[in-house]
């Protein structure tokens, strides 16, 4: 009876001791994981207000000239590129009824002689209102205007946002920007404007009223044309952007944008000659190796040398054929290395565009860093202006700022509030494996030094020569025929 009491004792103090403890053992008990929800597989959400705080970074976010979607509608700063939307749908459902009636668009304005009809704009419209309350789930209704709550104002700001986004693109593609009476930096910054985070709409939603609007322009996958030229410096860097990515896949402008920058390239593997070259400089590079010191001094395990510093220990930047963040590579030679990197263009929107990558990526699931890696790799390697000099010779840059200390600052800043996920560790140990070797280090050195120009290299090959004919002649006066 005692050790009954005694055991009915202790199962009283182990339980809760209140009804509040009950509740909070019941929530761990009772807890599973949560599924994601149907209306975050697109989502569109809002800049982080820490982000918005970072000093300098602020703007970045914000459009210049015209709002997209409900985060910024109705924002005074809007209000010119926002009269122009009602006449922007007009000339897009004129334009699309004249195609569609086998006839050619002219040049002049559409508002001019083409006669529209309440069906042509319907056919539109309904289709894009039919997907505006699944598009409407993409956002974060918190921050909505109180009358875009509404759906039917809701549908109508999509229709017209959709129709202002779809003929911007359809008329820059077919240069015929000229109709729309724009200034060349109002063109600039609607293109900008249109990579926002918060200024995006569901690219489902673009290409359906592009396949209804424009079905040829869809069909030749118009918006893949669109980021081609915003991107790529000419038509032969654009050939090289992957347009396998199927619109669907991407949640909006944005997202589509960067599924092509990390998208895997074709795969290296497959290439004999490439395995040709690999094989010899590996088989190269184990037996020269084999003769380097077991004691050479090692370098720390954080550091890179910036592209200057590379570039004088003996390697070379080239550049990728492929605009993928996945083509940085590095490969050994018989006597110098080769780092390949995709071109980059830096102007007045790539710190916009690359800080609006980053903040879309972190609202992706885990495993999805590739862009916060490659600015922190390309931030090891540009320190100053230097090394901007130096990619810039080598073609893997184009600088469009004032000074290169300007695009070196730049790049610096982007990475200064990021966390490096070590996408590329692979290419940093190889480099730092490479500038190891003190006798590879020396011999790019005096390379860079000595041998850095065609001029300097004529010489050497003179000063030989000259030196082979006096020991002939030498050997001659001393052994006569």
């Amino acid at each position: 009876m005692d050790e009954e009491s005694q055991n009915r004792t202790i199962e009283i103090r182990t339980g809760p001791e209140n009804q509040d403890e009950l509740i909070f053992y019941n929530s761990i008990v009772d807890w599973k994981p949560k599924h994601a929800e149907s209306n975050k597989e697109c989502p569109i959400p809002t800049v982080p207000r820490t982000l918005r705080e970072v000093e300098g970074n602020g703007a970045a976010y914000d459009p210049q000239v015209v709002s997209i979607g409900p985060y910024h509608h109705g924002n005074s700063n809007f209000e010119r590129m926002e009269d122009k939307k009602i006449g922007i749908a007009h000339m897009l459902v004129s334009e699309s009824k004249q195609i569609k009636n086998k006839g050619k668009p002219s040049d002049q304005p559409a508002t001019s002689g083409q006669t529209i009809t309440h069906s042509d704009i319907e056919a539109l419209y309904q289709k894009v209102k039919s997907l505006s309350i699944e598009a409407k789930k993409c956002y974060s209704h918190e921050n909505f205007p109180d009358k875009l709550q509404n759906n039917d104002e809701f549908g109508r700001v999509m229709f017209l946002d959709g129709c202002f986004v779809v003929f911007f693109i359809h008329c820059l593609i077919n240069n015929k920007l000229k109709r729309w009476e724009l200034k060349s930096e109002d063109v600039f910054f609607i293109g900008t404007d249109l990579f926002l985070l918060e200024n995006q709409l569901p690219l489902t939603l673009l290409d359906a009223l592009m396949t209804e609007a424009f079905p040829e322009d869809a069909k030749d996958g118009i918006f893949d044309k669109f980021i081609e030229r915003i991107v790529c410096f000419d038509s032969d860097d654009r050939r090289q952007l992957h347009r396998n990515i199927q619109t669907q896949s991407a949640c909006h402008l944005l997202d589509l944008f960067r599924k092509k920058l990390v998208i895997k390239s074709i795969d290296r593997g497959d290439d004999i000659l490439f395995k040709f070259r690999s094989g010899f400089c590996n088989t190269i590079g184990y037996f020269r190796n084999c003769f380097q010191s077991q004691y050479e001094e090692s370098i720390p395990w954080h550091s890179i040398r910036s592209a200057a510093e590379l570039k004088e220990a003996g390697i070379n930047f080239k550049k990728s054929k492929s605009f993928n963040l996945d083509s940085v590579h590095f490969q050994k030679g018989l006597f110098f290395g080769y780092l390949t990197l995709p071109p980059i263009i830096i102007d007045r929107s790539t710190k916009t565009l690359f800080l609006n990558l980053l903040v879309h990526e972190r609202s992706l699931p885990p495993g999805n860093s590739m862009v916060a890696s490659y600015i922190c790799f390309l931030d090891s390697l540009i320190d100053q202006a230097d090394d901007v000099k130096v990619l810039r010779s080598d073609d893997v840059l184009i600088n469009l700022l004032s000074t290169d200390e300007d695009a070196a600052n730049m790049i610096n800043h982007l990475a200064k509030e990021l966390v490096d996920h070590n996408d590329f560790s692979r290419v940093t140990d190889q480099l730092k494996r490479y500038t190891q070797h003190k006798w590879t280090v020396w011999f790019g050195q005096v390379y860079h030094t000595h041998f850095s120009t065609p001029w300097t290299v004529i010489a050497f090959l003179g000063a030989i020569f000259i030196i082979i004919l006096t020991i002939v002649q030498t050997y001659f006066t001393i052994f006569p025929r």
